[in-house]
């Protein structure tokens, strides 16, 4: 937490003070509710993608969505985080594929299984409902995780 108030999961100041558009960025303390605060945090697919699955299946997915990220090789956690919450490339494309609807019901059902978060099960029915709402133009093929068939 910041002396302002923000609540930011990690120790990545440099970023978190130059970007008032932090994407991990959960509130502020002194304006929002606890409740809400947790709420964002709970609700936030980058960081649970970060806590369930970590950087390196961030960094698989980045290859496999464009291939000139083949030779990207953070030195460390603390850069790919950077990288991924400060404007750019790494940010931009990160950003496109969490925002698919069948990688945010794969993470937040994995959440839901794994660590029984009631806010990811909660959310499962609109992201399973997005995900059949953009298949349906596309192919009647449904998408499914192996990692999630019990």
């Amino acid at each position: 937490m910041f002396e302002d108030g923000r609540v930011i999961p990690c120790c990545n100041t440099i970023v978190s003070l130059r970007t008032r558009a932090h994407p991990l960025d959960f509130g502020n303390i002194l304006l929002d509710s606890p409740e809400q605060t947790t709420r964002r945090e709970q609700e936030n697919t980058l960081w649970a993608a970060i806590k369930s699955l970590g950087f390196d299946w961030l960094r698989e997915q980045l290859v496999a969505h464009d291939s000139r990220f083949e030779t990207y090789w953070p030195l460390s956690t603390c850069d790919f985080c950077f990288d991924v919450c400060q404007d750019g490339p790494v940010r931009s494309a990160i950003q496109d594929i969490l925002a698919q609807p069948q990688t945010a019901l794969f993470i937040h059902a994995l959440l839901a299984r794994e660590y029984n978060h009631d806010t990811s099960r909660n959310m499962l029915p609109e992201l399973a409902r997005a995900c059949l709402r953009q298949t349906a133009g596309a192919d009647s093929t449904p998408r499914t995780h192996p990692e999630l068939t019990p």
